[in-house]
């Protein structure tokens, strides 16, 4: 009787527990049946540009999901993808790609997760500015993002200087750059700090062995300075920058004799070239080059008619070497020559101006058309300028188109689109220097007439590569010292401080190299009357 008690006891608890099971497979048989799966979603949480990864599978529960990648390569502006997260704000669990996860009870969604790179910004120092104010950048940028550098829109000014640009270290030596220059941003902050420029001493004072007279200014293609002189001992001498040096070219005092109105020009092979009045061939003209190591007459000697002045050299864009002259055999009117085919000839007619030709200045545009500017001598010394076109000389506009009077040299020279400039002391401003420009048929005033402060003397033209004009003169409302002004912005505005040499200058010569810095040689007076140049930077 107990044991067959006990075998029952033993079949109803076996049948219980099979009941259970039956019952529990029923159930998951049943989820499955009616197709409760669960599924898994990807949220780009505010991306701003690509898609998200899409997983088409059903997952049971407590299946294991491997967690996909950023296969559509989401992106946000300012962030870097950095996996997946159960909750938006980034405080559930996080998943990289190709994590697995156990999918619970009910649909998943996993959030991009969005780490914030960091950003720079951007300053701009004044650098010692006495007056103006800086411009703002209020932007933040991120490594690699393109910034455009701001202008001096605070007119930022410095005594005695000009602002020139910005550069990365205070003392210039950093990198350069220009107004809406652009440049990639690193992983710092930058500052940008006002670059001013001033006129400072190339070389030594006074570099030359003595007293010079006529000094004549050229740079070469590759930025070396010449300068060509009146030596003590009244011969023709060039010298050259070199090695933070000024040396000589060749022999000092290599003319034959006396030589005055020296003009320099250099080839595009680099020759220099020198011209002047030879006062051993009756005050003719000769020109000489530098060739081997010597200097070498070009053509004969004294190669002119009769006595010269005010003569200057230009070679055309062949490099044929022209001279115009103050043409004293023809009764003071102006006459050019070039050399060709192994000597000089006259290019047009001798004398070809109606009158007299002072103060005569000389240039040759990209063309190879030479002009003529000089104070006319039938035109009440007003400036007139000359051209050969079409095998005679021709005006150019006007003849005597200035209001007043010319003295103490016009300057003439081509901006980048070959219009022609004239930079002359004006007699009706009371000799203060004034520019014109050839344009529309016209000669024209560039920007206000008598623009120095006061009498401008030994006037000289240069046209940098954008097309601005500046001006070199022995400013007589300073100490007669040496003066340049630009015209920019409508106006003519000082470069550098007024009146920049240490004392009196005179027989300035401008030029201005290819990277645009301008340079002036003068008589310096406060150096025994020796030859001296300056640079602005």
């Amino acid at each position: 009787m107990r044991i067959r008690f006990f075998c029952l006891v033993i079949i109803f608890a076996f049948l219980a527990v099979a009941c259970q099971n039956s019952s529990s497979n029923d159930q998951a048989d049943q989820a499955t049946a009616n197709g409760q799966t669960y599924t898994v979603l990807y949220d780009a949480n505010g991306s701003t540009s690509g898609t998200v990864p899409a997983d088409t599978n059903g997952y049971l529960e407590a299946a294991i999901v491997t967690v996909l990648g950023n296969t559509g390569s989401l992106a946000k502006t300012g962030y870097t993808f950095a996996g997946w997260n159960t909750k938006a704000d980034g405080s559930g669990s996080a998943y990289a790609g190709n994590a697995t996860y156990t999918m619970g009870s009910a649909n998943v969604t996993f959030y991009a997760v969005w780490t914030q790179l960091p950003t720079y910004t951007i300053t701009y120092n004044d650098n010692g500015a006495t007056g103006g104010t800086v411009p703002t950048d209020s932007n933040s940028y991120l490594s690699g993002a393109t910034v455009t550098v701001l202008g001096n829109t605070g007119n930022l000014v410095k005594t005695g200087c000009s602002f020139k640009s910005w550069n990365t270290k205070a003392d210039g030596s950093g990198i350069d750059y220009a107004t809406n220059a652009t440049f990639a941003l690193g992983s710092a902050d930058v500052t940008l700090y006002a670059k001013w420029a001033l006129w400072k001493q190339v070389g030594t004072a006074g570099f030359s062995v003595g007293v010079v007279s006529y000094t004549s200014l050229s740079c070469d293609s590759s930025g070396t300075l010449y300068v060509a002189y009146e030596d003590d001992l009244t011969k023709a001498s060039v010298m050259k920058y070199s090695g933070g040096s000024w040396v000589q070219v060749g022999t000092a005092g290599f003319s034959a004799g006396g030589a005055t109105f020296e003009s320099l020009a250099i080839d595009s092979s680099g020759t220099p070239y020198v011209a002047y009045r030879d006062s051993t061939k009756s005050r003719k003209a000769s020109v000489m080059k530098y060739s081997g190591g010597t200097w070498l007459q070009v053509g004969a000697a004294g190669f002119t008619t009769g006595e010269v002045g005010y003569n200057r050299l230009a070679f055309d864009s062949s490099g044929t070497p022209y001279v115009a002259f103050n043409d004293l055999s023809n009764s003071y009117k102006a006459s050019v020559m070039k050399y060709s085919g192994g000597s000089w000839v006259l290019v047009g007619s001798a004398g070809f101006s109606a009158g007299r030709a002072d103060y005569l200045s000389f240039a040759i545009d990209s063309s190879g058309t030479p002009y003529v500017a000089y104070s006319d001598g039938v035109k009440g010394l007003k400036a007139s300028v000359m051209k050969y076109s079409g095998g005679s000389w021709v005006q150019v506009g006007t003849a005597g188109f200035t209001t007043g009077s010319v003295g103490s040299y016009s300057s003439l020279a081509f901006d980048s689109s070959g219009a022609p400039y004239v930079a002359y002391c004006d007699g009706a401003k009371s000799n203060k220097a004034s520019v014109m420009k050839f344009s529309g048929g016209n000669w024209v005033q560039v920007g206000t007439a008598g623009f120095t402060a006061g009498t401008a003397n030994d006037i000289s033209l240069a046209i940098d590569s954008s097309g601005t004009p500046y001006v070199a003169y022995w400013d007589d409302a300073n100490g007669k010292k040496a003066g340049v002004m630009k015209y920019s912005g409508g106006s003519w505005i000082q470069v550098g401080a007024v009146g920049f040499s240490a004392g009196e200058a005179c027989c300035t010569s401008l030029t201005i190299d290819l990277s645009g810095t301008p340079y002036v040689a003068y008589i310096d007076r406060t150096n025994g009357g020796k030859a001296s140049v300056m640079k602005f930077e």
